[in-house]
């Protein structure tokens, strides 16, 4: 039995202008333990699934169908107060909108360990805070936010995640606002963290380049439906909807003679997307048959992918 299963995962957010539908017929699962990455532009719906697990959504302007499980459980309301905080975890991207700038972050922490039914235990948070590379430990416990540089705030978020053992973190592009090195220390520290502890892991990120030290499997999202799906070296190295192919040309190489290439035009309005593939608008090898419905097709025993080309 997966952790988490998503099965048919449909969102609509109904507005002045009409209904969008945002995720669409979406099917995702995580093995215990796995590391799994949903990469795709801004816009594509990534945020959304890692919100729709959370319950996060606001009920007066979405409508959710499909079915969202959790170790067998269903996620609803109830299940939700049970699990989240304590076998299921999230870090937000932006530190500062996450921390409470008035209280100290032992405080922060401690009102996380009670949410699991426990005190705060100073000397393992000292300890987990050092497995974050933090360095001095006790002065980041006794400061406000606001005396912690972006680096070291969100540092302390993933430690906070991690702090209650939980089984399933969600990491919403966890570093986003960090520069590129920071990034990348920031996702090595989570993955050693969750190694250790044997925890799950959803990555959402638009940063190709940063998954492929990090994700076990990898989900390519576009316009609200995943394209393609695939261990990780696999879909890097054999990438096989255009769109994919696209994402990972789009990655900076060290040597000059591969420079990062663009994806022209922008994604589809979500209030009138184009029938067929979402991506046909912007693909550079589209065909006629494109504008048909297409459902995911087996490549091999682990590729899926959304397109009628052939490959």
């Amino acid at each position: 039995m997966p952790l988490l299963e998503i099965t048919g995962l449909n969102v609509t957010f109904a507005g002045m202008e009409g209904r969008a539908h945002t995720i669409r017929n979406l099917d995702l699962s995580i093995e215990r333990g796995q590391r799994v990455a949903l990469v795709g532009e801004s816009g594509s719906g990534k945020s959304v699934t890692a919100r729709t697990i959370m319950g996060l959504l606001p009920k007066n302007r979405v409508k959710i169908d499909g079915d969202i499980r959790f170790a067998g459980l269903e996620l609803n309301d109830s299940t939700r107060k049970q699990l989240l905080g304590v076998r299921i975890a999230m870090v937000f991207q932006d530190p500062s909108s996450t921390l409470n700038p008035v209280f100290r972050i032992r405080d922060q922490l401690d009102a996380i360990a009670r949410v699991a039914g426990h005190e705060l235990d100073r000397d393992k948070t000292i300890e987990l805070l050092r497995s974050m590379a933090i360095t001095d430990p006790e002065r980041v416990l006794n400061a406000y936010p606001f005396q912690l540089s972006g680096g070291m705030a969100q540092r302390v978020l993933l430690g906070a995640a991690l702090m209650n053992k939980p089984e399933l973190i969600i990491a919403d592009e966890p570093a986003t606002a960090l520069d590129a090195e920071i990034q990348q220390r920031s996702l090595e520290l989570l993955s050693a963290a969750s190694r250790a502890q044997g925890t799950s892991v959803l990555l959402i990120t638009h940063h190709m380049g940063l998954v492929r030290d990090f994700a076990d499997i990898v989900h390519v999202m576009y316009a609200g439906e995943i394209v393609e799906s695939a261990p990780v070296e696999m879909l890097l190295n054999s990438p096989a909807h255009p769109y994919t192919q696209l994402l990972v040309k789009s990655v900076p190489r060290l040597s000059a003679d591969e420079l990062p290439v663009g994806i022209d035009g922008e994604p589809p309005d979500y209030l009138n997307p184009p029938t067929g593939c979402r991506f046909q608008p912007r693909c550079p090898v589209a065909q006629r048959s494109c504008g048909e419905v297409i459902s995911m097709k087996i490549l091999n025993r682990d590729q899926h992918v959304r397109c009628v080309l052939p490959h």
